[in-house]
């Protein structure tokens, strides 16, 4: 049986570490396993470096659902 419940998108971004104007973006390439590292490239200074997720990243919330978030 299918079931239909409404949910909320959300985004998460990740900000450059070192200019602080651009967002990180992937190269497509994924570093070591495992755990995979994915590299990004700053979208305003080109700065490089690896997260442990591909950013942005888009999560569903349904209604009444409870976010937790993990500071890195």
């Amino acid at each position: 049986m299918e079931i239909i419940q409404f949910v909320r998108a959300i985004s998460t971004d990740m900000e450059c570490p070192q200019c602080k104007r651009g967002r990180m973006r992937p190269l497509g390439i994924i570093m070591g396993q495992p755990p995979p590292n994915y590299a990004h490239i700053c979208t305003a200074c080109g700065f490089k470096c690896e997260y442990d997720k591909a950013y942005p990243t888009l999560v569903q919330v349904g209604e009444g659902e409870v976010l937790k978030v993990e500071e890195e």
